[in-house]
C-alpha cells in the first residue's frame, strides 16, 4: 500500500488516555494500545494505522511494553486504508488474530473493494478523496470474525457496538466500568470524504 502524503501536527504525539490505554497518531488516524505496561509486557493493538507506518508502531510498542513486548491480536473498528495501512507488515512481525465484524470480512480477504467516493459533497476532502486507496487487502489467514454476541477475544470487559454508517461493518470498542469508548471512525458520516 502507498505511502500518503497527509498529517496532522499530533503525527507520532501518543497520549496515555488510562494506564491500560494509550492513543498514537500516526499521521491522520489513531492507533490504541489496550494493556497496563505496570503489570505486563503484553497488549491489544486497536487498528493498524496508515501505510508505512508499521516502524513508527513497533517502537512505540516497544517504548511502553518493552523490547520483549508481545501482541495479542489486533481488533479492527474498520478496514479503510488509513486503519490497516500497517496491519500486513504488523503480521509479519506478529502472527496474530485479527478480530472484524463479519461486514468488513469482504474488504479483509481481497474480495471486494470500498464504494468510489461521491466526488459531488463540498470541501478539501471531498476533493482528495478520490486519490484515497479503497481497494480490499486480503489477511484470510489472521482473520477471525467477531461474534455476534458483542464480545472481544482476548480482551475481557471490552465488548463491541455495531457503528455502521462510515463503512457497512464498522465497529466500536466499550468499557462498561469506567465507560471508556473508542469510536474509530464513528463520528464520521456515511461518507468518509465528508469528513470536513
Amino acid at each position: 500500500m502507498k505511502k500518503i502524503p497527509l498529517t496532522s501536527v499530533t503525527s507520532g504525539l501518543g497520549i496515555e488516555i488510562l494506564p491500560d490505554l494509550y492513543c498514537l497518531s500516526v499521521q491522520i488516524a489513531n492507533v490504541c494500545f489496550i494493556g497496563d505496561p505496570r503489570q505486563t509486557n503484553e497488549f491489544i493493538l486497536i487498528d493498524a494505522g496508515m501505510p508505512d507506518s508499521a516502524g513508527l508502531i513497533i517502537e512505540e510498542a516497544k517504548n511502553r511494553f518493552g523490547e520483549d513486548c508481545k501482541l495479542i491480536s489486533i481488533i479492527l473498528t474498520h478496514g479503510h486504508f488509513d486503519h490497516i495501512g500497517a496491519l500486513q507488515e504488523l503480521l509479519e512481525k506478529w502472527n496474530v488474530p485479527v478480530y472484524a465484524h463479519s461486514l468488513e470480512e469482504p474488504y479483509l480477504t481481497g474480495k471486494e473493494n470500498y464504494p468510489p467516493p461521491n466526488k459531488d459533497i463540498p470541501g478539501l476532502v471531498a476533493k482528495m478523496s478520490p486519490l484515497f486507496p479503497r481497494h480490499s487487502i486480503d489477511v484470510s489467514s489472521n482473520l477471525h470474525i467477531l461474534p455476534p454476541s458483542g464480545k472481544l477475544p482476548s480482551l475481557p470487559g471490552w465488548e463491541y457496538i455495531h457503528t455502521p454508517g462510515h463503512t457497512p461493518g464498522h465497529i466500536s470498542l466499550f468499557r462498561e466500568n469506567d465507560r471508556v469508548l473508542i469510536a474509530g471512525d464513528a463520528f464520521t458520516n456515511v461518507e468518509q470524504e465528508s469528513l470536513y
